[in-house]
């Protein structure tokens, strides 16, 4: 996989530190955020290849969050949720976001699925 700048927007510190410290022993750029609206405003600064982005946070949720992301960049959205709950999936999907991620996360998984949004959105 090609090195990648990946954003990653979650309040649960110790998920973004995990994920973080996984994708740089790769090689990748990443950056975290751990509130919504925050998340959005490093959209514009960072530029990322790809998002995570959890759906469950205070202030802006991932919903909010995933439509403005959505309005900033053509990059592929991940949602992100220990949630299981369809109506969610769904809305998550029908706002533009490329997969929806169930927690605990799978790393092997996960970069399949990293892998799989960036060679469809190169198409």
């Amino acid at each position: 996989m090609k090195k990648l700048k990946i954003l990653i927007i979650d309040d649960e510190k110790e998920i973004c530190s995990l994920l973080k410290e996984c994708f740089e022993e790769d090689g990748h750029t990443v950056s975290c955020s751990h509130e919504g609206l925050e998340g959005v405003e490093m959209v514009k600064s960072f530029d990322p290849s790809i998002i995570l982005l959890d759906m469950r946070m205070p202030g802006m949720d991932g919903s909010e969050a995933l439509k403005k992301i959505k309005e900033l960049t053509p990059s592929p959205v991940l949602c992100v949720s220990a949630v299981i709950d369809n109506k969610v999936v769904e809305e998550c999907l029908q706002n533009g976001a490329y997969a929806y991620v169930f927690k605990p996360i799978n790393l092997e998984d996960l970069s399949e699925t990293i892998e799989s949004a960036l060679m469809l959105s190169s198409n």
